[in-house]
């Protein structure tokens, strides 16, 4: 339930920084400061612990700032799967530690642009050996 939880914040805090950079004309610092300081206030508002979840919404601005493609695509999708997943892990055992969060966040871009890149290699070699039996 944690990890759903985490997952919805992060991708929905890296696809707001995306499109919000777009729509800031490429200002993707500015996006991300917006949207970190949106789920800052909407966390303290409401009665949930808003320092963890404000925590995920910051380092997962980093995905969209990182991340050229569409806001909301599938490579974002991925990336915000693997912050989560790497945000519970790291911050169970290295909560204090320095740059936890611009850490997972390279993470997840790492194997997210990894296994797309991987998938495409794939998909042509799929393809050259179809092609090749016709």
């Amino acid at each position: 339930m944690e990890l759903i939880l985490y997952f919805s914040i992060s991708f929905i805090s890296a696809g707001l920084t995306q499109y919000l950079g777009i729509k800031f004309k490429n200002n993707f610092c500015k996006s991300s400061a917006l949207v970190s300081l949106m789920f800052f206030i909407l966390f303290s508002i409401l009665p949930y612990d808003g320092n963890t979840f404000s925590k995920i919404a910051f380092g997962a601005s980093f995905i969209g700032m990182s991340n050229l493609v569409y806001p909301f695509h599938i490579r974002i999708l991925l990336s915000s799967l693997i912050f989560s997943i790497c945000f519970q892990v790291l911050f169970k055992y290295y909560g204090e530690l320095g740059g936890a969060l611009g850490f997972s966040a390279f993470i997840s871009l790492f194997f997210a642009v990894t296994l797309f890149r991987a998938s495409k290699i794939l998909h042509l070699q799929v393809t050259k050996k179809i092609n090749s039996t016709k």
